[in-house]
């Protein structure tokens, strides 16, 4: 385990997180920084704040191997970086658990998506640069949408710091039978607005994420979080937002 401590940032960052094994949060991870980068581009695709992505898993069991358009080694670093349209991408060099992360990229004024790579359990139970998540951090926690994932999700819940955001994976409506089991924890969290639903996406579940764009249901879905979060930096105002809410992310 390193013992250099990550430097802290002050700029906007999310950190994503997978209530159990399968949940989708690489997929989740990667559509929050396309929404970010998007949102912020002018009429050339030109972004007025860099977005960066950061891989934490482990190189065999990373969802985003195929996912940059360019790939490179950043001389005298331990992170590795690519380009994924407008968005700068990091995975570590070599392949290693959460808790022999080397220190995170410097991050400047960027805005930062973290995708763990892990399960919460496994990145809470030892130290690593991700966890515990520095001042500002937005938790983002992903469950698939079924009723075992709101099960998994209601013990993360339980277990983490209070008020994360939740998205459930797979469907466009929440099942009727998924909505009965909600519980008391992620009751609580889609009263208060911090509960989003991710459509399933048959190209990503075939071909897994490469270069192409997502679809345009679940580049909405992601765009709606992004709002939702963060008004301020998207500039979507507090009204458009709660309409789109009580559309897109209420079920």
């Amino acid at each position: 385990m390193t013992s250099e401590t990550p430097p802290r940032t002050a700029s906007p960052s999310l950190l994503v997180v997978a209530a159990h094994a399968g949940a989708g949060a690489t997929t989740v991870s990667v559509a929050l920084a396309d929404a970010l980068a998007a949102a912020l581009s002018d009429a050339t695709g030109r972004s007025a704040r860099e977005v960066h992505l950061i891989d934490g898993a482990p190189t065999e069991r990373s969802g985003m191997l195929a996912a940059t358009d360019r790939d490179m080694a950043n001389a005298g670093s331990s992170w590795r970086m690519g380009r994924r349209k407008a968005v700068r991408v990091f995975r570590p060099v070599h392949s290693m658990s959460p808790s022999d992360l080397p220190p995170l990229p410097p991050c400047g004024s960027a805005l930062v998506v973290t995708d763990s790579g892990t399960d919460w359990r496994t990145l809470t139970s030892t130290p690593n640069p991700l966890w515990p998540p520095q001042e500002g951090v937005e938790l983002v926690v992903v469950f698939r949408a079924t009723v075992p994932g709101v099960r998994q999700v209601e013990g993360a819940l339980a277990a983490l710091p209070d008020n994360p955001h939740v998205v459930g994976v797979g469907s466009k409506r929440w099942p009727t039978p998924v909505a009965a089991a909600f519980g008391p924890r992620l009751g609580s969290a889609q009263s208060k607005d911090r509960v989003a639903l991710f459509p399933a996406d048959r190209h990503l579940e075939l071909n897994g994420i490469d270069t192409e764009p997502f679809s345009k249901p679940l580049a909405s879905a992601a765009t709606e979080l992004i709002e939702l979060i963060w008004p301020d930096i998207t500039g979507a105002s507090v009204n458009q937002t709660t309409h789109r809410n009580k559309k897109g992310l209420r079920r």
